[in-house]
């Protein structure tokens, strides 16, 4: 099962990161006239959930039918790294370059194995966005574990929804007392804060989710057979529904009184049924809109997009931006459209073809070990 329809809601979720981390403010102006952009779009820690969910969604759907033994299938752990590590090294290596880094220390070993988001004090060291990827790298690994259990135990689909929800629950109901107690200083670089919001406990019930919701499309594919209209219906729905939710949280904070994280993974059975309704159009009109040719290269571009974020801003922001004579929107419209570029450029010279040469390296690695071991 493929949902080309995804990716342009990733290079939508990643574009709404990039403007949350370039502070831009969702009032603008055109010709005298004021415009009020949703805050969804510039609510980057709120959306990050959105990919931790998908993921656990998408992998799910792909490796379900190799749970057994995807533990030990090497081609597993080579598809993962493949798909993000050469990008993420030509990441680390710009960010060097553009901040001028030239010591070798302890935070600089943590992001070359993606550790940093253990350590909440270095978690943000050096390229910060990355902290993303240190997370998902715990789920990688963790991934065929649960999904060895979950074929073992034959869950049902619905039981399985209802784990993954009592989980996201307990998480919220553990991370808001923490949040509301004088353990938690409410600064940016604390041990709590970046705890909270970057390390990967706070988020496994995100990627629990989305597996649930992967499970239950695998065990319930008549859910992709539903009339049309209701597929759209309900897509409507969720899509109007989702940034008038997300863009008044100040109605949770009303209702408990407390302080919410809404950040680490609040909004993650919200985004679940987003996928879901996306899933729902697969066969329709509008997901092979969703799938035109563009669509599919600005989705695949995104992780490029996301990664290099900060050192092309940094490098490009040294050397050409910002443009005096105009003003900061048309600054940062022409910087999008430039890292957009140059994100489907490395795309296509450094992310397919880095993955290609991992897995041949790796491939005659073991081609010389079955040869030596036939030798001897």
């Amino acid at each position: 099962m493929r949902f080309e329809a995804f990716n342009i809601f990733r290079f939508i979720t990643v574009i709404i990161i990039i403007l949350f981390h370039l502070n831009f403010s969702p009032n603008i102006s055109y010709k005298n006239i004021a415009f009020h952009i949703p805050l969804i779009f510039f609510d980057g820690p709120d959306i990050v959930t959105f990919f931790f969910v998908l993921s656990g969604f998408v992998m799910t759907i792909s490796y379900y039918e190799r749970g057994n033994s995807l533990l030990l299938d090497r081609n597993y752990w080579l598809n993962r790294i493949s798909r993000i590590y050469p990008v993420y090294l030509l990441a680390l290596l710009l960010t060097i370059i553009a901040f001028g880094i030239s010591q070798f220390d302890f935070a600089l070993i943590l992001n070359l194995f993606l550790l940093q988001a253990w350590f909440p004090q270095y978690v943000m060291a050096y390229n910060g966005p990355a902290w993303f990827l240190s997370v998902e790298v715990f789920f990688y690994a963790i991934f065929p574990i649960i999904l060895y259990y979950i074929k073992k135990q034959n869950y049902k689909p619905y039981h399985m929804i209802f784990i993954s929800l009592f989980l996201w629950l307990i998480t919220q109901i553990t991370l808001m007392i923490v949040i509301n107690s004088s353990l938690y200083e409410g600064v940016a670089g604390s041990f709590w804060h970046e705890f909270i919001y970057h390390s990967p406990l706070p988020h496994l019930c995100s990627f629990l989710i989305g597996m649930a919701g992967g499970y239950f499309i695998i065990k319930k594919q008549d859910f992709l057979n539903l009339p049309k209209y209701i597929s759209y219906v309900f897509f409507t729905l969720i899509i109007l529904v989702c940034p008038y939710i997300i863009g008044h949280q100040g109605v949770f904070r009303q209702l408990t009184g407390l302080s919410i994280p809404f950040a680490a993974s609040f909004f993650s059975p919200l985004f679940l049924l987003l996928i879901l309704s996306i899933v729902m159009i697969n066969n329709t009109f509008l997901a092979k809109i969703l799938s035109n040719r563009l669509f599919l290269i600005l989705g695949a571009s995104s992780y490029a997009l996301y990664i290099l974020q900060q050192p092309i801003h940094k490098l490009l922001y040294q050397s050409i931006f910002p443009f005096s004579d105009i003003s900061e929107e048309k600054n940062l419209l022409i910087f999008l459209i430039v890292e957009i570029i140059i994100s489907i450029i490395v795309f296509y010279i450094i992310e397919m073809p880095g993955k290609t040469i991992l897995k041949n390296i790796f491939q005659e690695e073991v081609r010389a070990k079955r040869w030596w071991k036939c030798w001897k």
